[in-house]
């Protein structure tokens, strides 16, 4: 059952990937040790770590994950994640490799409890790419899929394109 859905696929290197996003302030998230494995268990500003277990992909843990801060509507600080994995995926003329990912915002330990979710985000290239969102080196689409449900209501879900402009053939 998924908690959350894919809202980004990047086809590209990794490292150029990562290298554009610690361009535009997505940092590495800091290690896990014993004060962030405390707060986080004991919901002391635990929306200020990630969470102990990473969603999963194909059983499957991230390859990257970035983090930054944003404000949200009340000005509070929340921590911004991104985490993408392979999706075993080339595209055929270019022989880019695929990446799926969740851009989220990292919800409190014990949100669940309270039926609380994590602030939904619309993702846009202006979340994944702050300071400019057109970048040089990606060319950008939105595109809204049908999402599978059981009430058959019509529910759809945002997904970003990312992909390397030298791939595109002119």
């Amino acid at each position: 059952i998924p908690t959350q859905y894919i809202n980004i696929e990047w086809a590209g290197d990794l490292k150029k990937i990562q290298t554009a996003l610690l361009s535009q302030g997505w940092s590495n998230p800091p290690a896990r040790d014993w004060v962030s494995t405390l707060h986080r268990l004991a919901d002391v500003s635990s929306s200020q770590y990630l969470p102990m277990v990473s969603p999963q992909y194909l059983d499957k843990k991230p390859t990257l994950i970035l983090t930054r801060e944003i404000k949200n509507a009340n000005n509070e600080k929340r921590l911004l994640v991104i985490r993408l994995w392979d999706a075993y995926q080339t595209i055929e003329d270019s022989k880019q490799t695929v990446w799926v990912g969740i851009v989220s915002i990292v919800p409190r330990t014990y949100s669940w409890i309270y039926n609380k979710h994590p602030e939904d985000i619309n993702v846009s290239a202006k979340i994944i790419f702050p300071q400019s969102s057109k970048h040089p080196a990606w060319e950008m689409k939105m595109v809204n899929l049908p999402v599978p449900n059981k009430k058959n209501l019509p529910l759809t879900q945002d997904i970003l394109l990312i992909r390397d402009t030298q791939s595109v053939k002119k």
